[in-house]
């Protein structure tokens, strides 16, 4: 079939008279690297020379390097390989990631580029604490290989790949003003109040902090409000952790603050100090002012708020005198109670043993009681156990037969009030006959 989408029609089949059909499946041909050949005739029959097998192996990692605390990467492998390939060796240290924080799974691609099989697998990675990670040399080996019916044929001794030893740098972050964390190339910051502008002190007023990055990979630290020019003692954060929504490079974050009295005018301007991993340097970015009236707590008329001026007083208590008791001394204070003990080990003894010869015997139930039992709870195990325990005769044999019948068979099954109606007159028949 040529490479595309393709369908597999529709097949049929009669079965008794009956014609069934099959369901219509899509199926897509892709396209693969189909081996060279070169046949050349000769006297002693058809040589077939293949094309030699290649395979390698080439490092993969996308990112800001060196990186900081907070930023992430991926690093991985590509291999390629112009035949049919079986690696029976593999040691990737990158794919580990020792040292740093793994995101989610193992990213695996597969292809076919400029007349090479291309497989690549990359893990999303996020540096933790600053230092030198160092990863050991990379190796993979395998052996090419030409299917022949259900067989694989082996056309070369087996091949290898391998990379240096790799290194992966993370810098410290350094201590400055206003600055929480964050790192990444930030172009815009706004803030906007997503409420009504006018509140009541105390009330929520809702924000929503947007970042716009110019690349991937941005790690947004919010910065603490509380200590930013104008929000101490004026404004207070809402303890509930933001919610953050990811639109591809732009960041956005809900929170709240309640005013905590009616002097503010305005939502002081914001700052966002960040580390730019491509200049190494700090840059800060300012939100604009945000103006809001805040409204005194009314009141309903006539009420009064009552202030306690007066604090209850303080009452010292003396100290306690001492009593006769304080002057004895109290039981086990001494080391003669431990005498005591072999005593109370001989008696746990003893009770143990008195235990056992009690030997509480089984309590023996009737073949009546049993049968009467079965009668009334209807149940067929009940009837089934009190005829077992009667004199084996044919009819009791054939009764029992039936009711284990209509216990495991689900092709035959009995009236159960019949059964329990016969079962009354075999047990009686056999009562009388004793």
């Amino acid at each position: 079939k040529d490479k595309g989408l393709h369908v597999l029609p529709e097949v049929s089949v009669t079965v008794e008279g009956e014609e069934y059909l099959s369901i219509r499946r899509s199926y897509q041909v892709t396209e693969r690297l189909i081996e060279e050949r070169v046949e050349e005739a000769v006297d002693e029959g058809v040589r077939e020379e293949v094309q030699a097998p290649v395979l390698r192996l080439l490092p993969i990692a996308e990112g800001d390097f060196p990186l900081y605390p907070g930023q992430r990467a991926r690093v991985g492998y590509r291999m390629e390989f112009n035949r049919s390939m079986e690696l029976t060796k593999q040691e990737l240290p990158l794919l580990d990631a020792e040292g740093f924080r793994r995101i989610g799974g193992k990213k695996i691609e597969e292809g076919v580029q400029n007349g090479m099989n291309v497989f690549q697998v990359t893990q999303e990675i996020q540096a933790l604490e600053p230092g030198n990670f160092h990863f050991d040399e990379s190796i993979i080996e395998g052996r090419a290989y030409r299917t022949v019916g259900r067989d694989r044929v082996y056309v070369r001794e087996p091949l290898h790949a391998s990379l240096d030893a790799f290194r992966i740098e993370v810098l410290p972050l350094k201590e400055e003003e206003g600055f929480a964390g964050a790192v990444g190339t930030f172009k815009d910051f706004t803030v906007e109040n997503t409420g009504s502008s006018t509140v009541y002190v105390g009330e929520k007023i809702p924000l929503l902090l947007t970042f716009t990055s110019e690349r991937a990979g941005s790690v947004v630290v919010l910065p603490n409000l509380c200590c930013l020019p104008g929000f101490a003692g004026l404004f207070e954060a809402d303890d509930l952790p933001p919610t953050e929504h990811v639109r591809g490079e732009v960041k956005q974050f809900d929170i709240s603050l309640r005013p905590l009295s009616t002097l503010p005018e305005k939502i002081p301007p914001i700052t966002f100090t960040f580390l730019d991993p491509q200049t190494r340097e700090y840059r800060t970015l300012t939100s604009e002012p945000i103006p809001i009236e805040v409204l005194p707590i009314e009141r309903p008329e006539g009420e009064e708020v009552e202030v306690d001026t007066e604090a209850p007083p303080i009452e010292i208590k003396g100290n306690m005198p001492l009593t006769d008791a304080d002057l004895r001394e109290p039981m086990f204070s001494s080391l003669w109670w431990m005498l005591l003990i072999p005593v109370y080990i001989l008696l746990i003894y003893l009770q143990l043993k008195w235990k056992e010869s009690l030997g509480q015997k089984p309590v023996q139930i009737s073949n009546d009681t049993l049968f009467q039992r079965a009668i009334n709870k209807r149940s067929l195990p009940l009837l089934k156990q009190a005829f077992l325990e009667l004199e084996q005769t044919p009819e009791i044999a054939r009764f029992l037969k039936r009711i284990d019948a209509h216990l495991y068979s689900d092709e035959y099954k009995e009236d159960e009030e019949k059964l329990f109606a016969e079962a009354k007159q075999q047990f009686k028949k056999f009562k009388e006959m004793q």
